[in-house]
């Protein structure tokens, strides 16, 4: 990162602690599809800021440039009086899966556009994220012991295997009442009869689907 200010900045740094003042949290509206976490987009940052700045005379400009695989954005923080700072921040441009490079590039400025500008005024999110928490940690998920459907009572495990699907296999059978469990369809507290059918039903769609698969 490359930072540069004009010969004097006093006003800058004078109306820019008044705009500090102002400037509320920056709210979290978008989602990380990929490590399902939450952020601030630019647009979140720039909505935050915009008002505070203007009303002290103050302004953001942001540029793109780069070269040679190197993707750039410059954040330019202006003064009425002409008083500005600068800073410049880079990024190497790699290939990703699914996207254009110019879809790439869109990324990474849009990232160093947001972080550029909350940097240059002093812009936070409204969550927490450095560690620094006063809350009690959360306790772990208590441990959940998956039901023993090979002890049963009654012929419900053998009435499942003797689907057609199964085979008779009753290994097979334990591993669907298992997996229907797993996905909330049954629950050890319903009776014998309830289960077989809504068991049976599964297996008929299941077996649907293994012969559509054989006849691609």
């Amino acid at each position: 990162m490359t930072t540069s200010h004009s010969n004097d900045i006093e006003l800058l740094v004078d109306a820019l602690i008044k705009a500090q003042s102002e400037i509320k949290p920056v709210a979290m509206d978008a989602t990380n599809p990929f490590l399902k976490t939450r952020y601030a987009s630019l647009g979140s940052v720039i909505e935050s800021t915009r008002v505070p700045l203007s009303k002290n005379g103050l302004t953001v400009i942001q540029t793109v440039g780069g070269g040679d695989g190197v993707v750039s954005v410059t954040t330019l923080l202006v003064h009425t009086s002409g008083q500005w700072v600068s800073d410049t921040a880079s990024l190497r441009l790699n290939d990703e899966k699914g996207k254009s490079a110019a879809q790439v590039a869109g990324s990474i400025v849009t990232y160093l556009r947001r972080y550029g500008l909350s940097s240059i005024v002093g812009a936070y999110t409204d969550e927490d994220t450095d560690g620094a928490r006063t809350e009690a940690p959360a306790k772990p998920a208590a441990k959940v012991v998956p039901y023993d459907w090979s002890k049963r009572p009654g012929e419900l495990v053998k009435r499942v295997a003797d689907i057609p699907y199964f085979e008779g296999d009753t290994s097979r059978a334990i591993n669907a009442l298992k997996y229907l469990q797993e996905h909330k369809s049954i629950n050890p507290g319903m009776k014998d009869d309830e289960i077989f059918e809504i068991t049976n039903k599964a297996a008929g769609g299941w077996a649907d689907q293994k012969a559509a698969k054989k006849g691609e």
